[in-house]
């Protein structure tokens, strides 16, 4: 097959619907302009697939293809690290079916199935990945999101639902075990995240008012800048060199607990601004 620049740019595109910063973007959207809930569920589930991908990665310590791919390492395409399970691959098929799951959406299903197939695709087409290590990462990122929400709903059947307080600590609970087994930057990351958000959110105060409806030109706003302020305070809190595990958690909990609290809380000064004007 002759490769075009067209056709370079375009599997790029599809990749990047699998890259970990858009699908963390997507699920913060939820949370900050849809159904709270909703997007606390899915924005968990989606750190807690992140982390074991990263696990089985230190696991398995598969190598990707010797081969260089269409735009090669160095360039737009994430190819360092090992390969087996495909961690793009993973976290798309996560995030969409835990979204049609939890929607009870099947056509969102459908879409997650055409979305994993593509991503996974463009992944091997770029030579980043082999078909082994995508089939894996689509398979388990559709059984995590299954099977968390198999839990989700079979846990509001019994009413075990947390709130507040004590999701809080589970979740921080949770997280700190994720520090107990193999430790790399990723696995820092995505459980330093969690920590963050996972303690964060469910104590945002219902007196805040938060709107998360609302015309589609709102949302965009909200999100803009939630996505904004969550990522101005990821680079301020980046250190010049790598940073040890410790330090990589903690920074990451820090950019949770932002995406959690903080941006909420300036989405409801936002909001209450127009009004205490008028008066």
């Amino acid at each position: 097959m002759s490769v075009t620049p067209v056709l370079n740019w375009f599997l790029v595109a599809v990749t990047l619907m699998g890259n970990a910063a858009v699908l963390t973007a997507i699920a913060l959207t939820v949370y900050w302009c849809g159904d709270r809930v909703r997007g606390m569920r899915v924005t968990v589930v989606l750190f807690l697939s992140m982390w074991l991908n990263s696990v089985l990665k230190l696991v398995f310590k598969l190598p990707r293809p010797e081969t260089v791919g269409l735009v090669g390492p160095g360039g737009l395409i994430d190819s360092g690290g090992y390969g087996f399970p495909s961690g793009h691959a993973q976290g798309v098929a996560t995030l969409w079916w835990t979204l049609g799951c939890l929607s009870k959406s099947r056509p969102l299903l459908l879409v997650t199935l055409v979305l994993t197939a593509a991503v996974a695709a463009s992944r091997v087409f770029l030579g980043v990945h082999f078909p082994v290590d995508v089939v894996a990462g689509g398979a388990l990122g559709l059984g995590v999101a299954a099977l968390a929400a198999a839990v989700i709903e079979k846990a509001g059947r019994k009413g075990w639902g947390l709130s507040g307080v004590r999701a809080s600590a589970a979740l921080a609970a949770a997280s700190l075990c994720m520090m107990l087994g193999p430790v790399d930057e990723s696995v820092s990351k995505s459980a330093g995240f969690l920590f963050g958000f996972g303690v964060g959110s469910p104590l945002e105060p219902a007196r805040w008012g938060v709107r998360r409806g609302g015309p589609v030109v709102a949302r965009a706003a909200r999100a803009f800048l939630g996505i904004a302020v969550v990522l101005g305070v990821s680079r301020l809190l980046r250190t010049p060199v790598p940073g040890k595990p410790i330090q990589l958690f903690a920074s990451h909990a820090a950019t949770g607990a932002t995406a959690a609290l903080l941006v909420p809380a300036l989405l409801a000064v936002a909001r209450a601004g127009p009004r205490r004007t008028a008066r």
